[in-house]
């Protein structure tokens, strides 16, 4: 191996191994804090699927309550979709500002 390959190779090595590290501290560290923090995502979705679960088909009342799921689950979806399509107009308008 000549000597600028053998450069190449421990940079590379270093490289590889510093975004290893920031990639397991990331998961390590960041990832249980984010799962506290995004605990709260299940007070919405959670407890209506919950509730529509036990409905029993035939039941007088389970065509009004799935119609207020679908009604609430819609929404909160639209606000998500919103949501996301506004951090990806972000993020690209960072990229691009620079």
């Amino acid at each position: 191996m000549s000597g600028a390959t053998t450069v190449l190779v421990v940079v590379t090595a270093l490289g590889a191994a510093c975004t290893g590290g920031a990639l397991y501290a990331f998961s390590s560290l960041v990832m249980p804090a984010l799962e506290r923090v995004s605990a709260g995502r299940g007070a919405f979705h959670v407890p209506r699927n919950d509730a529509l679960a036990a409905l029993v088909p035939d039941a007088p009342g389970t065509t009004d309550a799935w119609r207020t799921y679908l009604r609430e689950w819609t929404a909160a979806n639209h606000v998500r979709a919103a949501a996301a399509l506004l951090a990806a107009a972000a993020f690209v308008n960072a990229v691009r500002v620079g």
